[in-house]
């Protein structure tokens, strides 16, 4: 979408699972900028839908790579948001020489201390969203719930249930990260996407310096999905960035102070003239 002979942009959306949104369009100045949205391998329009064949974090990488060559684009900006900030970073740091810039958003980079956040009863959103926490957890058998995040991978790959049973521990994990991305918590309005639990490649442990890549990482200071403190450690390990903490936004981008700081840090990037 956007201008064709504008700056070339590539939109890397959340999930992972998830797919495009109509809203995603709308971060970006059409006058400006050609950008380039896509569904990720098994994500949205992509086929076969919710498939972990070939679907890491480095094949999406390389996808991100292959579009690019065959638009015929020398350099482009990354903008990516969640699960879409890892594989901007993990692009970025594969393909340095191909990246004008960087626009990351509620940062995930997958390290044990986000994933202990999440998903460890004993620490992180769980202190914060007990309630919702002990549904999720209530799903696994007791002797499981040491490693929920385990526990539930395992019935979403397993040959010895069927895709409705499948689909019934999809919804508790996905109700379950919707409710602690949503700066406001209403649990009645939680619509949860079924096909985004069942997506999780391997992703980034070390993320290393980009001082080269110029960018912007915005992050809301209540963000319950994704702590802060993943994006003040980026930024300290990342000589060109910037950093905007908003002040009254969690993790979905649906949140209208996060959308207009993400606008606003695009609109940075944009030539002279």
């Amino acid at each position: 979408i956007g201008n064709p002979n504008g700056l070339p942009v590539v939109f890397l959306h959340g999930g992972p699972g998830s797919s495009l949104k109509p809203s995603y369009r709308q971060l970006f100045d059409p006058n400006v900028y050609r950008v380039v949205l896509f569904n990720q391998r098994g994500a949205g329009k992509s086929k076969p839908g919710g498939s972990l064949i070939n679907n890491t974090t480095w094949h999406l990488v390389d996808d991100i790579e292959h579009i690019r060559e065959i638009l015929n684009i020398d350099k482009w900006g990354v903008v990516g948001g969640s699960w879409g900030s890892t594989l901007a970073l993990a692009y970025a740091e594969k393909y340095p020489d191909k990246v004008h810039f960087l626009v990351v958003c509620s940062i995930f980079t997958c390290s044990s201390t986000e994933l202990n956040w999440t998903y460890d009863g004993n620490i992180g959103a769980a202190q914060l969203f007990p309630e919702a926490f002990e549904r999720f957890r209530k799903k696994i058998p007791d002797n499981e719930q040491t490693n929920l995040l385990q526990a539930y991978h395992r019935r979403l790959t397993s040959d010895d249930l069927t895709r409705a049973e499948k689909i019934k521990f999809a919804i508790e994990w996905c109700r379950w990260e919707t409710i602690i991305s949503t700066f406001t918590y209403c649990p009645e309005s939680v619509d949860a996407d079924i096909e985004k639990a069942q997506q999780f490649g391997v992703s980034l442990k070390n993320p290393q310096e980009k001082s080269s890549i110029p960018g912007t990482i915005v992050h809301g200071r209540y963000d319950c999905c994704c702590p802060v403190s993943t994006a003040y450690h980026l930024y300290q390990s990342w000589p060109d960035s910037k950093l905007i903490i908003v002040a009254d936004a969690g993790h979905s981008q649906s949140n209208s102070a996060l959308r207009q700081a993400i606008v606003e840090a695009i609109d940075q990037y944009k030539p002279p003239g």
